[in-house]
């Protein structure tokens, strides 16, 4: 009778700690807003995230993911999640390199080559506690750390070697790879994304700049019919911030059950980007675009400057020099690291 007791009261006690726990979480509707079409493999991953949520809450965190940007453009991105407008919001670091100089350090060009990498890269630099002061400066709270699936060239004739690449005019964004592009005797013509196609289709640009999914998405091989297998490597994607005040607010459980969805979510976009990357290119030839093997990988990658070096010069542009050489050096231990399987 006495075991019995204990085992009612234990059981008992049990259930009042999950639900203790449960009624931790507040009932709350967030809106998450994201710059891509909801079309895009990564907008798949957004609405992963909110469905996962949903459903290890039991309901009572609630997220709309509004595609497209329908809630403000990626450049009003950054003021609307430290501001509370929006709770949730993804946009690139490198778009704001003044005010996010640090975080940048995120998509330095041709230091990973495959998607897994670019994962690891992007969330081990993104802990370093420099760049986590510049979110917090910034009233944000980072998640969703995952790599791209290498870029690519599509344009209009061949591309095999380094000395075809010489004089071509090529898509290019941000600060970072035109320095690469130059290097390599290619003229880099800052492009926004959806404006590549017309300027292709107008031999404005020579080559668009993507990978295999993404020139499929925006339809390039409609406006040029040869892509090179160059390998520009891997970068970090664009982040997705929550609002930082709000982040520190929530119950420990519900930051558990975020970290959580997070790893799975990050999983989930490397497997379907993958998947969507091959299915395009598998497509190419039914659309009569040839596919040229590019033969001279290692000499573009040793006739690119130090990018990290680089890197650390253009922050010392725009703010701490000694902070941008800290986290520089600990930016080539994470590469070595990677390349060492670690």
């Amino acid at each position: 009778m006495k075991r019995k007791c204990l085992f009612f009261l234990v059981f008992a006690m049990g259930l009042a700690l999950v639900s203790t726990a449960s009624a931790e979480i507040p009932t709350m509707r967030l809106k998450w807003a994201n710059f891509l079409h909801e079309t895009m493999e990564w907008s798949k991953v957004d609405n992963f995230f909110a469905e996962q949520i949903a459903k290890r809450t039991d309901g009572k965190v609630q997220i709309k993911v509004y595609h497209g940007g329908t809630l403000g453009s990626v450049m009003e991105m950054p003021k609307l999640v430290a501001s509370g407008a929006v709770e949730v919001g993804n946009f690139p670091a490198s778009y704001f390199f003044s005010q996010f100089p640090l975080a940048s350090g995120i998509a330095i060009p041709m230091q990973v080559f495959d998607i897994e990498s670019g994962r690891k890269y992007s969330k081990r630099v993104s802990a370093h506690p420099l760049v986590q002061e510049e979110n917090r400066r910034n009233k944000l709270h980072d998640f969703l750390f995952t790599g791209l699936v290498p870029y690519h060239l599509i344009g209009h004739k061949p591309v095999k070697t380094l000395a075809d690449l010489k004089g071509i005019k090529v898509r290019s964004f941000g600060s970072m790879f035109p320095v690469v592009f130059s290097a390599l005797g290619m003229v880099p013509v800052n492009v926004p994304v959806t404006e590549v196609y017309e300027n292709l289709q107008r031999k404005i640009i020579d080559f668009g700049f993507n990978d295999y999914a993404g020139m499929n998405q925006m339809r390039l091989q409609e406006a040029a019919k040869h892509v090179s297998d160059i390998n520009f490597g891997s970068m970090a994607r664009n982040l997705t911030y929550v609002n930082l005040s709000l982040w520190e607010k929530w119950p420990e459980e519900l930051k558990d059950i975020w970290n959580q969805v997070n790893e799975e979510a990050e999983v989930y976009g490397h497997k379907i980007a993958m998947a969507a990357d091959k299915a395009a290119f598998d497509k190419f030839p039914a659309a009569g675009v040839q596919i040229h093997h590019f033969a001279d990988q290692e000499k573009m990658r040793a006739a690119i400057p130090d990018m990290i070096e680089e890197w650390i010069r253009q922050v010392g542009k725009v703010g701490n020099i000694e902070q941008a050489r800290t986290l520089g050096a600990f930016i080539r231990q994470v590469i070595k690291d990677i390349e060492a399987g670690k």
